[in-house]
């Protein structure tokens, strides 16, 4: 069929087909909404200018699309249509794709959630909604990971991975800053770091106003967390999460300075959102990140924040600086910061002061919190509160810190000498206590920060209160055990130690040797690069490096539980530090590598091996009365420790060499020589003073396998001597010269750097006589441990 019609002067031919097309263009431009603003209404589609709208009255925001949330690859908002209505939901890809047809949308409230989808891809929807020849159009534009998020409970390697491949800042939104000058709007975020905090580093941020902790902010989070979750790779560094308070102001600030630093390719912080858990805490509902002054404050939260201009500007960090110049663990950060001082430093502080006068507690909600803390031993062969070998104190938690959680409140508070801690606290009905492992002596850690341990059940404290706690766990005996020994090589061999870092919990029982073998591989001091070409070894060496390069000791959770062990491998930190003082990076780095070769390859023929053990098992049983590789005789053997009991032989047993050694006979040949140097020396007469000089390495009563601290002192009343001392030797070395030892090791170390027995026994024999022995005497000691009663040449 052919159709003729005229316009004007022109004539158009139309076929059957053009008018089926055209109708076809009609229908669908009927059907599909147009690229409007948020809210259109008309008489037609696309809407004219009709102004007898019935719904006029009727607030223009409450249709529409509400509520428009976003995440990794997902978008979701609520809809709310008039009443009546026939309504239809569209989609397109960003600006100028074509909509396409989603689903019918029915009257009055709905929600809608869309998954799966493509991260960075701007999506919008449209909702169609026609009544009585009237059309209402209401559209939103998002993009997943616009705001990248972390929801209640997640934190994960996973989930890092997958924000650092869709975060960029250009990509945030500011967010908003308060309308309240009084109360700025409080953002709940997490902030990736470079490297493990110290307090110097976190104190820095507060130095900034955020708020700042190692715990997530809300305690219902808490029994589930574990704070390894917050560990993670990036490249090859660890980094590590850490929860903050941000207000908005300052994060509107960070974010302005991060696009132009992003857009210059320069290195940028990265701060994420926490959705809050509870709605109650939430200031408002279309924002889940928002949190609620009154919440937090009825739940005892404290604002740590403090913004510290000076403290910033004496960092020496400044803009273009860059990581190895600002040695600074969110550098980045700071820079952004220094450079707004000019523009409103004042505006910041006032406004961080102002959070911090809220949420300031009334005294009246103060009570004072005394804990009498006792530890007890993990091995149930002791049958006492944790005690020390060499001085038979009781063993604390000094230096510690004690952490009260209350809601969302943390308060914490070293303990002292004794075991005990006092301070003020709020009054709560459920407060949760833990210690913190990390003191002067020792760290206990999982990987970068130090490890927190929780007492079971909760305590009501609603006024002025006294609790008396016993304390039993593995980590806890290591800590404790460890610090005694730190303090026996400082008060009786005179030597101060370093801090260790002992790695614990998982990562540790990977490492182990044959699974569950602790060892100390000095990484606090020793450079393991010349390992390179040891594939197990590698292992340690590059773990190592990716846990900040400091681990001293590596202590399987098997072994945590000891009380030996943690001891034993301390000794051999003792020889590290003592060889790395005297002699430097080279000798060690060197003299460490053929020790560590050692623990994958041991036999009797490994002097370096054998003398590192002997060494180790020495401090054992000086510190704790227990050996590692020697079966003391008249001892009991607990696990894989031998206790020496009290006046028995133990370690002045005159071990001998022999036709043909093993592993456990020369460590005892060794360890005995090295103690027949030190013992014998002069106790005090006092009995309530302590022994500060060399004991005879027997501190137990060790009947039926059951330990008492039970130091014997039958000979030393009479002879003012150490109960074990044999008398069979003339040479009684202070313990005040022990440190003098690894000077005369090194001379003989000079053409063979390494820690075998020769050298450092040589050593030992060129310290006696410095002390003012002649070589018959000191013959005399060293054919006591030969099968032919002869001496060495040394």
């Amino acid at each position: 069929m052919t159709i003729y019609t005229s316009m004007k002067s022109n004539t158009v031919v139309w076929t059957l087909r053009n008018v089926t097309i055209l109708l076809l263009l009609l229908l669908s431009i009927i059907h599909s909404p147009l690229a409007l603003s948020a809210r259109n209404v008309g008489t037609g589609f696309p809407p004219d200018n009709d102004t007898n709208d019935p719904y006029d009255d009727i607030e223009p925001d409450f249709y529409g699309i509400h509520n428009t949330r976003y995440g990794f690859d997902w978008i979701s908002f609520s809809i709310q249509t008039r009443p009546k209505t026939t309504n239809t939901l569209y989609v397109r890809q960003g600006d100028r794709g074509p909509w396409k047809y989603l689903r019918p949308v029915p009257s009055g409230y709905s929600s809608f959630r869309e998954e799966g989808l493509d991260t960075h891809v701007k999506r919008c929807y449209s909702v169609r909604s026609h009544a009585d020849s009237r059309y209402y159009v209401y559209q939103t534009c998002k993009s997943p990971y616009s705001r990248v998020e972390f929801r209640p409970g997640e934190m994960s390697q996973e989930i890092t991975d997958r924000i650092l491949d869709a975060f960029e800042w250009s990509k945030t939104e500011p967010v908003q800053e308060g309308n309240n000058p009084n109360q700025p709007a409080l953002y709940s975020m997490a902030v990736l770091l470079e490297k493990a905090p110290n307090s110097e580093d976190e104190n820095l941020i507060r130095d900034l106003g955020i708020h700042i902790q190692d715990l997530p902010l809300f305690p219902n989070e808490f029994p589930t967390w574990d704070s390894q979750k917050a560990v993670v790779t990036v490249g090859d560094e660890y980094r590590i999460w850490r929860f903050i308070v941000i207000p908005g102001y300052l994060y509107n600030a960070i974010r302005d300075r991060n696009i132009t630093r992003e857009s210059k390719g320069q290195q940028t912080s990265l701060l994420v959102f926490r959705r809050i858990p509870d709605n109650r805490a939430t200031d408002n509902v279309y924002d889940p990140y928002r949190l609620n002054y009154s919440y937090l404050r009825d739940n005892l939260f404290t604002y740590n924040g403090n913004f510290n201009e000076n403290a910033v500007n004496e960092s020496g960090c400044q803009l273009g600086d860059s990581k190895t110049d600002c040695p600074l663990f969110i550098g980045s950060l700071i820079k952004h910061i220094v450079s707004y001082f000019s523009e409103g430093a004042e505006f910041l502080i006032d406004g961080v002061r102002k959070i911090q006068g809220f949420f300031k507690r009334k005294l009246g909600d103060e009570v004072t919190l005394t804990l009498n803390i006792q530890l007890l031993n993990t091995e149930s062969n002791f049958t006492e509160p944790m005690k020390s070998g060499w001085s038979g104190e009781l063993l604390t938690l000094e230096g510690a810190t004690v952490q009260i959680r209350q809601g969302f409140s943390i308060f914490e508070k070293k303990i002292n000498a004794y075991g005990n801690v006092t301070g003020k606290v709020a009054k709560h009905d459920s407060s949760k206590i833990c210690f913190k492992l990390k003191n002067h002596a020792v760290e206990i850690t999982e990987l970068l920060t130090e490890k927190t341990v929780c007492l079971d059940g909760r305590y009501v404290i609603n006024a002025n209160t006294t609790l008396n706690l016993q304390v039993k766990h593995p980590y806890v005996n290591a800590f404790a055990g460890i610090t005694d020994a730190y303090k026996y090589m400082e008060e009786v061999m005179d030597f101060k130690m370093r801090r260790v870092r002992v790695l614990t919990g998982w990562l540790a029982n990977i490492l182990a040797v044959d699974d569950d073998r602790s060892y100390a591989p000095c990484l606090g001091i020793v450079d393991l690069s010349a390992l390179d070409l040891i594939p197990l070894v590698n292992i340690v060496k590059e773990t190592a490096e990716l846990v900040m390069a400091d681990i001293d000791i590596i202590l399987s959770t098997k072994d945590a539980a000891t009380r030996g062990v943690p001891v034993h491998e301390y000794g051999h930190n003792v020889l590290c530090t003592l060889a790395h003082d005297v002699n430097g990076d080279g000798y060690i780095e060197i003299a460490w590598t053929d020790v560590i070769l050692g623990i994958f390859d041991q036999n009797a023929s490994n002097s370096s091996w054998i003398f590192n053990e002997a060494f180790a098992d020495f401090i054992s049983s000086q510190v704790l009365g227990a050996t590692n590789y020697v079966n003391q005789i008249g001892g009991t053997t607990i696990g894989t420790m031998s206790y020496a009991n009290a006046g028995s032989g133990g370690i002045e047993t005159n071990y001998r060499d022999s036709s043909n050694p093993t592993v456990r006979t020369e460590v005892a040949r060794v360890a005995s020589i090295i103690h027949d140097f030190f013992d014998g020396n002069v106790l005090n007469t006092d009995p309530f003073e302590l022994n500060l000089n060399p004991n005879d390495g027997t501190h137990w009563d060790t009947v039926n396998n059951s330990l008492t601290w039970a130091r014997s002192t039958k000979k030393s009343q009479i002879n003012l001597k150490q109960d074990s001392d044999q008398e069979d030797e003339e040479v009684l070395i202070p313990g005040s010269s022990f440190t003098r030892w690894a000077d005369f090791a090194k001379r003989h170390s000079f053409f063979s750097l390494t820690f075998n027995y020769k050298n450092w026994l040589g050593g030992l024999a060129d310290l006696a006589r410095d002390e003012g022995y002649n070589d018959a005497q000191i013959c005399d000691l060293f054919a006591l441990h030969s099968m032919g009663g002869t001496c060495p040449d040394y």
